[in-house]
């Protein structure tokens, strides 16, 4: 058996319980702040890109930013920072990118409704109501407020408090909509032990294939009499993104909409409202899979690796939370003491899971019908015992590399 470390990285939304006179200093707070981030965003555009992610970049922004706002704007000087970091990320991905012309970070900043916090300028506490939250907001004023949180959030804020957790967390933005209703986005992280089991060691291999007709679909397949060069194969688990898919596009309707009208807030809260939604729908689809995959005990899941995939504006794999999905599957399966294992994909959607042939024509969408055994199955479903197939022939051979397709299991 295999053990190996990976950080794990997430992002908690809590809303906050606030009043007129917080959400009014809130406010006040988050325009002096966007008019910085704005005003050095016009400033990046003419920076060497070496200088997007020069290791003297805290001094570009100081230097760059007291210039223009020498601290009477009512600005902490880590809340300026924090500004200029924020936008020269931007810059950063918008360059590793390819600089779509579409997505210039210029236009990301000076009307938005939010600011982020540096680690050390909030503070999460335990209260008799739940939990709360201390932000540094301006010069010498602080607030609490109340955090509106279901399960999945106060399990979460409770391990960041335990000392004795490895969850810990970083930076967190503070997040303003049209109505008023503020939202605090917390980044975690923690390391996770990623247990590889040996085949002997498990009776069922899921694979689990994501894609965007599809949220999920799950596919276990165990050995005959020890054997892993015949399996059987059970009924797989399949979860439809069509209403995601609905929500997805009826907001960017709308998106487009309100940017058409100048209307940068509505804009802004078409993206948080799809931020909590997708958070949810994650939240929901991960446990489905680790109760699916708690009926095979004991068992290894097995996801696509997903390193070699770019996040630009227009791939799928942007709009479609893949990662997100991936990441609470990890979580939740450590807490089940599931192991984890991923596999490069390339293959598995368009490879017979019967007879191991390899073309593109047999599949259409969410069928796939293959010419040589004539198997016609559910496209996801394929792929997804492909996935769990095949990292039972990676596992079966100490040269890895020399395990491309399916096609190997005949």
């Amino acid at each position: 058996m295999e053990t190996t470390k990976k950080e794990v990285n997430r992002t908690i939304i809590c809303k906050l319980a606030s009043s007129q006179r917080k959400d009014e200093h809130v406010q006040t707070t988050i325009d002096a702040w966007q008019e910085m981030a704005g005003w050095f965003s016009d400033q990046a555009m003419s920076f060497q890109p070496s200088q997007w992610s020069s290791p003297t970049s805290s001094n570009i922004i100081n230097n760059t930013l007291k210039r223009e706002f020498p601290g009477d704007n009512g600005i902490m000087a880590a809340h300026a920072q924090q500004a200029g970091i924020k936008v020269l990320e931007a810059y950063k991905s918008w360059n590793s990118n390819g600089r779509p012309s579409d997505s210039h970070p210029s236009g990301q900043f000076g009307d938005a409704t939010y600011m982020r916090f540096r680690v050390d300028y909030f503070e999460l506490a335990a209260n008799d109501s739940g939990y709360g939250v201390k932000l540094k907001l301006s010069p010498g004023v602080h607030e609490w407020f109340r955090i509106i949180g279901g399960e999945h959030q106060h399990r979460d804020l409770a391990r960041i408090l335990d000392e004795n957790d490895q969850m810990t967390h970083g930076s967190a933005e503070l997040h303003r909509q049209v109505d008023s209703l503020l939202f605090l986005h917390i980044t975690t992280k923690e390391q996770v032990a990623v247990v590889t089991p040996d085949l002997d060691e498990v009776d069922h291999v899921v694979g689990v294939d994501l894609g965007e007709r599809t949220i999920y679909t799950a596919g276990a397949i165990s050995s005959l009499d020890g054997d892993w060069s015949e399996v059987s194969k059970d009924q797989p688990a399949i979860e439809p993104g069509r209403e995601f898919r609905h929500h997805r596009d009826r907001l960017t309707d709308k998106r487009s909409q309100l940017q058409a009208a100048g209307d940068l807030q509505g804009v802004k809260a078409c993206e948080d409202e799809h931020a909590r939604y997708t958070d949810q729908v994650t939240h929901q689809a991960s446990r489905a899979v680790i109760e699916y995959a708690e009926q095979f005990t004991p068992c290894v899941i097995v996801l696509e690796d997903l390193t070699n995939y770019r996040e630009t504006a227009h791939d799928p794999i942007h709009e479609w939370p893949f990662h997100q999905l991936q990441e609470k599957i990890r979580y939740k399966a450590k807490e089940q003491g599931i192991p984890v294992a991923d596999i490069d994909p390339a293959g598995t959607s368009n490879t017979c899971h019967q007879c191991g042939t390899m073309d593109r024509a047999f599949r259409d969408r969410n069928e796939f019908e293959c010419e040589c055994c004539g198997l016609e199955y559910h496209a996801d479903a394929n792929a997804a015992f492909n996935i769990a197939k095949l990292w039972v022939l990676r596992s079966q051979h100490d040269d890895v590399s020399r395990i491309n397709d399916c096609s190997m299991w005949i």
